[in-house]
Parts: C-alpha cells; sequence; structure tokens
C-alpha cells in the first residue's frame, strides 16, 4: 500500500491546509492519508485554539483517512525535536511516503543544502557560536550564519516552513527505512481567496475581526460555537504555579537552562496579563515561542526527570491515540496489525505511561478559566466519517 503521512498541528484548519491535502491526494493517489496532529498542546508552546478531537474531526471529513495523536515529546520542543519525533511516529505507523509544505523549496533543494551543511560543518558552527555571544537566539544565529556562508542559496533558509522541513528531511535520513519525501510549495491565494496563515487566523479571531471566506465553513463554525482558546485563558494558573516557585525548583522545570528562571520570576506577581507578563521577557535571545514553551513546561508541571523517564517509556512502548478516522482509516487500522507503534482508540484499556503526559496536558486544558472546553478524556471516542460526508470543508 501506498501509504502518505502528513504532520500537522491545524491551530486551526484552514484554506491552506485543505488545499495541502487536496494536492497531497492527486499528487500521491495514495491509499491511505495518515495525519499525525498535535494534540491539546501545539508547538509554538501554548494550546490549540480548538480542541484536538474538533480539529481531528475537521480534518477526516477534509480528506484524511486517519487521525493520530502526536506525543508530547513532539509537540512541546523545538522544531528539530518536533521533526525528529513526529518522523519517527510515521515511519512506526507504517507510512511511505510524507508529504510536507514549504514556501519554495523542493525536496531537492533540502537535502541538498543539508549535503551542504555538513560539508561546512566546522565553519557553521564557529559562526553561530560566536553570534550566540551576541545575544542572538540560535535560530537567528543559525539563518546569519547560512545567510553569509551560502549567498547563493536558492530559498530563504529563515522561512519557518523551510526551517521544519529541513529537520523533517534531516530525520528521515536516520529512520531504518526512510520514507520518500514530498515537499508541496504554498501559494499565497487559491479562487481569488487570500490564504491567511494560523497565526494571522488566530490574531484576527482575538480581535474578532474574522469573517466566514477567511476559514474553511466547518473550522468557522466551530470558532463561533466553541469559543477560541488562548493562553490569556490559563494566565490564573501559570501565574499561581510561577508564585509557588524559587529559582532553585523552577529549575528542575523541563527545559529550564541558562538561569532563565530568574527572569522568569521577576516581577511576576507585578504582570496583570499573560500578554504584558511575556511581552516583557521577550528578547533576541529568549523569542516568545521559547518562552511560550517553558511556560507550557511550567504549567504542567512537568519536571527535567518526569520527561526523562516519559521518553525513555516511550521509547521502549509507543503508544498513541486515533482521534479520528474513516472507513478507509478503519480498514488500515484493521490491516496493519504488525506496526511498530500501539495506536489505541479510548481509555477503557490499561494505558502504559507512555501517554500520561498527554492525559496531563488534556486535564489541565480543560481547566479552561472561561469554561469553553469539553471534557477531553472520558467518554471520547474517534470521530468516524462516513466517505460521503468527506470533503464537506472545502
Amino acid at each position: 500500500m501506498k501509504i502518505l503521512g502528513i504532520i500537522a498541528e491545524y491551530n486551526p484548519f484552514h484554506h491552506g491546509h485543505n488545499y495541502q491535502l487536496q494536492e497531497a491526494k492527486a499528487l500521491t493517489q495514495a491509499d491511505v492519508v495518515i495525519v499525525l496532529m498535535s494534540g491539546n498542546v501545539v508547538q509554538r508552546g501554548e494550546f490549540g485554539i480548538l480542541d484536538k478531537w474538533q480539529r481531528a474531526d475537521i480534518a477526516c471529513q477534509s480528506g484524511a483517512d486517519l487521525v493520530v495523536e502526536a506525543p508530547l515529546l513532539a509537540s512541546l520542543q523545538g522544531a528539530d525535536y518536533f521533526a525528529s519525533w513526529s518522523m519517527q511516529c510515521l515511519s512506526l505507523i507504517g507510512c511511505t511516503y510524507c508529504l510536507f509544505g514549504t514556501e519554495s523549496a523542493s525536496a531537492q533543494d533540502l537535502e541538498d543544502f543539508l549535503t551542504w551543511e555538513h560539508e561546512h560543518h566546522d565553519r557553521l558552527q564557529t559562526q553561530i557560536r560566536q553570534r550566540l555571544k551576541t545575544g542572538a537566539s540560535y535560530v537567528a544565529a543559525m539563518s546569519q550564519a547560512v545567510e553569509e556562508l551560502h549567498p547563493d542559496l536558492s530559498f530563504d533558509y529563515s522561512a519557518s516552513n523551510h526551517t521544519l522541513g529541513i529537520q523533517y528531511t534531516k530525520a528521515n535520513r536516520f529512520l531504518e527505512q526512510p520514507l520518500k519525501l514530498i515537499a508541496l510549495p504554498r501559494i499565497s491565494g487559491l479562487s481569488g481567496r487570500v490564504l491567511l496563515s494560523g497565526s494571522q487566523i488566530r490574531q484576527k479571531y482575538q480581535e474578532d475581526s474574522l469573517f466566514p471566506d477567511d476559514l474553511p465553513p466547518l473550522t468557522f463554525q466551530r470558532l463561533k460555537n466553541s469559543k477560541g482558546v488562548s493562553w490569556e485563558d490559563y494566565w490564573p494558573f501559570l501565574k499561581y504555579q510561577l508564585l509557588c516557585h524559587e529559582p532553585k525548583s523552577l529549575r528542575t522545570i523541563f527545559g529550564m537552562r541558562e538561569g532563565v528562571e530568574h527572569l522568569l520570576l521577576n516581577q511576576v506577581a507585578q504582570a496583570g496579563s499573560f500578554e504584558e507578563y511575556v511581552a516583557q521577557r521577550t528578547s533576541r535571545r529568549w523569542t516568545r515561542v521559547s518562552l511560550q514553551r517553558l511556560l507550557m513546561a511550567t504549567l504542567l508541571n512537568i519536571t527535567d526527570a518526569q520527561w526523562q523517564t516519559y521518553r525513555e517509556n516511550w521509547q521502549n512502548d509507543p503508544v498513541a491515540r486515533v482521534l479520528a478516522c474513516n472507513k478507509q482509516g478503519q480498514t488500515f487500522l484493521k490491516q496493519q496489525r504488525n506496526r511498530k507503534i500501539h495506536l489505541f482508540a479510548n481509555l477503557t484499556q490499561p494505558l502504559s505511561k507512555s501517554y500520561g503526559l498527554n492525559l496531563r496536558a488534556d486535564r489541565i486544558y480543560k481547566m479552561n478559566a472561561r469554561g469553553v472546553v469539553q471534557d477531553q478524556i472520558m467518554g471520547r471516542y474517534p470521530f468516524r466519517i462516513k466517505a460521503d460526508q468527506s470533503a464537506k470543508n472545502g
């Protein structure tokens, strides 16, 4: 079987995602399209604007055959680990192809860049270290070094999708059976419609300026009915967590390094909102996204020791939850019983420690201060979409 994997967050599912799914099916003629989707915690260090069940449902009604929840190992980390763990999941599930979006680069462009990077590794690392000393973040230092050492590069390395695409390509090289990679350049518009990015949509949502045409119908309706989630909803809980810590104890939280715990605790009692708190701490060294990942780990109270145990447990017993599927996806699940990862549908069966932190994230997500989030654990089962119901979200 030709099994296509797509790594996504759908935060929220927009016109560009819909285009990608339709093009993926047309380009590959895949027998099954599997989406590995971040759960309620997404890679930018925040909660999904819609819960994972709703996002999975929309994806399945828009062309995906099976939506599987990515482990927190992927979704609460930077691009390199996000890509590495996600590619491992696709391989364990049994995917033979992986399609991802880029701004403009082809899969071969990304392969060529990695070859260049390997050949110039020492010079590149020297340049990066010099820029880190000036206070630049690692991402910024890397981009500046590449720009100086490889001025004739045919694509913008710093573009977010190129950065992720390079990490997917690198991770794929380490798989026992590498997947066939397909890069799909993004388009700026479709049928006279400007395609908004996820961040643009979330911003417009917060400003109450979204129009129905800005989003696929299902997404717009879900946001209208469900009331989207933001970091601000969890500020009281995060502030409580921070106020309970001293630098020594906060240093035990996963990801804390270089004395950032002092930055996070400085005058936290005076901060009136999440936006105010983060804005005061964002810098060239500590970007908003890197801070948000640290704060999410703090909110979830994940210590470094717990994270290491979780990682070891998952490596020994990889598991993932099925969030949505159609008939084709169900058939795949029944036929592929020798896969190297345990895909489960509900919580009636005993679970290993490999899923515990995902459950913790779901429980905290449910505590939304505005009460707009349904229970994420009990009584939740995969959405099963009939074939004639798909493609409603075009």
